[in-house]
């Protein structure tokens, strides 16, 4: 039978990133606590610099790998980071995904290790990079299309699967 672990709570948040943030060992005590969904930056609805969002920040989540998970495949879901997301699990990369639209799927289970686990995720601003739609658009009426966000901007959730499934 198959469980899938919401993991919306428990995260922190820091606006800024250096590539230490991504090891066990960096201190994140002090971070902003929060929940998922959220925004790197909140913006007024009648007024923003665009600016004002576009950084790279990072998310942090402390938690234990469970020994019912041996033998198992671990599987966790992003359903929407925006935009540039690379993710890290005790100071390793263990994958990255380039549209804050479309939801990934990494399977931790080879690099768990014993004891409290740290899954860091780098997720940068939506600057145009050609990889995606652009985000902000401006007309000579000063009309917003669609304003983008940062941050992991939807659910996230852990499922340990058998190794061996259809």
């Amino acid at each position: 039978m198959q469980k899938r672990i919401y993991w919306n709570d428990g995260w922190k948040f820091k606006e800024t990133y250096e590539n230490q943030m991504r090891e066990t060992a960096y201190q994140d005590d002090a971070w902003e606590d929060v929940r998922l969904p959220h925004t790197c930056k909140e913006t007024p609805f009648h007024y923003f610099d665009e600016s004002s969002y576009q950084m790279v920040c990072c998310y942090r989540k402390h938690f234990f790998a469970l020994e019912e998970w041996k033998d198992q495949t671990v599987i966790v879901t992003f359903e929407g980071i925006a935009h540039e997301a690379q993710v890290f699990l005790n100071g390793e990369r263990i994958g990255e995904h380039h549209c804050g639209y479309t939801a990934f799927s990494i399977d931790i289970a080879p690099y768990l290790t014993r004891g409290e686990q740290t899954l860091a995720v780098r997720v940068a601003d939506p600057t145009d990079r050609g990889t995606q739609p652009r985000g902000k658009q401006v007309t000579e009426a000063r009309t917003i299309w669609y304003t983008p966000v940062t941050g992991i901007w939807q659910t996230v959730w852990l499922e340990p699967v058998p190794e061996s499934r259809i």
